[in-house]
């Protein structure tokens, strides 16, 4: 064939058309194969037999014709072949299924529920405890002041009525100690809740900052002793015994250094003990007339 020969010759030379070829792309793609489809089979039956019966020979006869019966039927909610017992017992299976589903989640939302109204018991426990420890302050503070108003009606029986009983006397002598002796508790309260600043005035009093003392519980064995010093302290030094002073100062010291021992302040075994009984030695030498009333 010549080189030179026209497109349209060429192809007339050639006997036969070309055939174009379709891209791959373009071709449709083969249908994926049907998914399988699960389906039980089962043959059931309950079988009262007598006590020589050969379990083999009833269980291949009865199953036989348990097969012969089965078909395709529903089990429930599925499908399932097998005869009606078989299928009735998958029914069963199925629902039993579905039950403890709906049992576990309602036990998981029983759970959380659970879960949330722990947390909000504890919440109310809380502030509950809160409350308690509130009153648990509040109640001695109230009856301090409550002792402070005996006192005010009992003094004006005292000196204008004059016809104050015993019981008067008392309680005149109680509201005095309250007003004007120490109470390093409550003293301790007025700085913590920033009532007051001055926290060298407290210092100098019970030889403790406000901090150390409100680390005290109400009933701690040292705050009788504290209480007392304060009283001491608030004479004056110049108007206070040699020896009280600086027994008070020792025990303060002692007291700083041992906040967090659970110590015995009575054996006489420790600095802090034996800081206490000279402390109180030294309170019970000064003259009755100038001793401060004991405040526990």
């Amino acid at each position: 064939m010549p080189k030179n020969m026209p497109k349209r010759q060429k192809l007339a030379a050639s006997g036969s058309p070309q055939k174009t070829s379709i891209p791959n792309t373009l071709q449709k793609p083969p249908t994926p194969p049907p998914e399988p489809i699960n389906i039980e089979i089962i043959a059931y039956e309950c079988v009262k037999m007598e006590a020589d019966d050969d379990i083999d020979a009833v269980a291949q006869e009865r199953l036989g014709k348990a097969v012969q019966s089965a078909r395709l039927g529903d089990a429930g909610k599925e499908l399932a072949y097998g005869n009606e017992a078989g299928r009735g017992l998958l029914g069963d299976v199925h629902e039993m299924k579905e039950m403890m589903k709906r049992m576990q989640s309602q036990l998981q939302t029983q759970s959380l529920q659970f879960v949330e109204h722990q947390a909000q018991f504890d919440h109310h426990l809380a502030l509950i405890n809160r409350l308690q420890h509130r009153v648990d302050i509040l109640t001695p503070d109230a009856e301090r002041y409550y002792s402070i108003r005996h006192r005010f009606i009992d003094v004006y029986r005292r000196d204008i009525l004059r016809d104050v009983d015993r019981e008067g006397l008392d309680r005149i002598d109680m509201g005095n100690g309250t007003a004007h002796e120490g109470d390093a508790f409550t003293d301790a309260r007025l700085y913590a809740d920033g009532k007051r600043n001055d926290r060298h005035a407290l210092i100098s009093l019970y030889g403790l900052t406000p901090n150390q003392l409100s680390s005290l519980p109400r009933d701690h064995p040292s705050m009788s002793t504290l209480n007392t010093g304060a009283s001491w302290m608030k004479k004056g030094l110049d108007n206070i015994p040699a020896d009280v002073a600086a027994a008070f100062q020792a025990f303060t010291t002692a007291l700083r250094a041992n906040l967090d021992a659970d110590q015995s302040l009575t054996d006489g075994t420790t600095a802090l003990s034996r800081a206490y009984l000279a402390f109180w030695a030294a309170h019970n030498r000064a003259p009755r007339r100038i001793r401060p009333r004991v405040v526990v």
